[in-house]
């Protein structure tokens, strides 16, 4: 292989770093690691598993995650047929982190892993639903930044000490007032953004298959 070609792949496993960073799973990265240069039949499993360990740190249920491993799965298999280059596959890796949809999963996972698992009333739990989607719109819509989204994640985590040093990591459980306090950031984010105060339904699947279509297209 040429030393343009690796370089390539290099860039490439860089960015699945970052993809796992942002989807909350070391695993998969450890597993992409192992990726040997040209493989396309390794490069593909390790996509796949990559993109699949992220979605399934987001308390996704298995029907959402069948759904959102479809776009991948159908862009790994031009992996296996050789209808993808390596600069192609690089170009989505970089398409996938600066795509909206990791952000948006993450926000999704502050619902189900602390939202539905509370003692809140059940119309607290409603209303939050409607946050939470408004929260989603607007950053597929690139109405809501990164910024905003960080300052949400940051009531989320705390900082433990593991093997000498700290590091911060997802709180187990949120209180009460930490939900409410995420609720009502997220409230007036949404309302400053001007997404209208309704739920919506937003296929993450398709933002997915946005993000690996303009990378293929990316020159």
């Amino acid at each position: 292989m040429s030393g343009e070609k690796k370089s390539n792949w290099m860039t490439f496993l860089g960015i699945g770093c970052l993809v796992i960073i942002v989807g909350g799973s070391i695993g998969g990265y450890l597993l992409y690691l192992k990726i040997i240069a040209g493989m396309k039949e390794v490069a593909a499993v390790g996509i796949e598993q990559i993109v699949e360990s992220g979605v399934t740190s987001m308390q996704l249920s298995e029907q959402e995650i069948k759904k959102l491993m479809v776009p991948v799965k159908n862009f790994t298999k031009k992996i296996r047929a050789s209808e993808v280059s390596v600069e192609n596959v690089a170009n989505v890796g970089q398409a996938l982190v600066k795509s909206p949809v990791f952000p948006a999963l993450s926000s999704i996972m502050f619902e189900n892993k602390y939202v539905k698992t509370s003692d809140i009333p059940e119309a607290h739990k409603q209303k939050s639903h409607v946050i939470v989607t408004r929260f989603v719109k607007g950053i597929i819509d690139e109405k809501i930044g990164r910024d905003e989204v960080a300052n949400v994640s940051d009531i989320l985590m705390e900082e433990v000490t593991k093997n000498g040093k700290k590091i911060k990591t997802m709180k187990q459980k949120l209180s009460n007032d930490d939900l409410y306090k995420c609720m009502r950031l997220m409230n007036t984010i949404a309302n400053d953004a001007k997404i209208p105060d309704q739920a919506y339904e937003v296929d993450l699947a398709a933002e997915l298959e946005k993000a690996i279509s303009k990378g293929m297209a990316a020159k």
